[in-house]
């Protein structure tokens, strides 16, 4: 047996205590909350979402969904969200929301 048997144990218990404790946290889950209406929009709006796919290609952003807010998702994608919210009714996020996500990734 190596001395590191029970470091992925640590490391699920320590993933653990962190997500309760940042679902504990009122910001946290109200950004959360933000982010699923934001995510939603898209999801149920064919139309929205080819717009989306335009500010996308003018900001030269990858062509991706946004399924979650995500490392891969709300930040890879802020450039292009900031530009459809600014012209068009968007549940957006803001700058405390942004820096949060920022902080929490």
């Amino acid at each position: 047996m190596s001395s590191f048997d029970h470091i992925p144990c640590l490391a699920h218990t320590l993933q653990l205590v962190l997500k309760e404790g940042l679902l504990g946290s009122k910001l946290v889950t109200n950004l959360l909350s933000q982010c699923r209406r934001l995510v939603g929009h898209f999801k149920h709006s064919a139309h929205a979402t080819e717009i989306f796919k335009k500010y996308q290609m003018t900001t030269g952003m990858p062509m991706h969904q946004l399924i979650k807010m995500s490392q891969e998702g709300g930040i890879e994608q802020k450039r292009a969200i900031l530009l459809y919210g600014g012209e068009l009714d968007l549940p957006g996020l803001n700058g405390q929301q942004w820096t949060l996500i920022d902080n929490l990734i």
